[in-house]
């Protein structure tokens, strides 16, 4: 997201300050939630394995979840 690249290895303390630099604060709820929001999921750069991966896995579930969630169903 952002075009990050490079980022798969970082440290939690890393991608903290890769965030911090790009005027993002880690701790800003509101903020964080405004990166995805604006993300381009079409666009996400090859490196991004696991984000890739958790995107495919998320399309697969969160949508029969969501249809489920709207019709009442547990």
């Amino acid at each position: 997201m952002r075009g990050a690249h490079g980022t798969e290895q970082l440290s939690k303390a890393g991608a903290q300050t890769r965030l911090s630099e790009a005027g993002v604060d880690p701790k800003d709820t509101r903020a964080m939630v405004a990166v995805v929001e604006e993300a381009r999921w079409d666009a996400l750069p090859p490196d991004a394995l696991t984000l890739r991966a958790w995107t495919a896995r998320a399309d697969e579930v969160l949508p029969p979840k969501v249809r489920a969630a709207r019709a009442g169903e547990p």
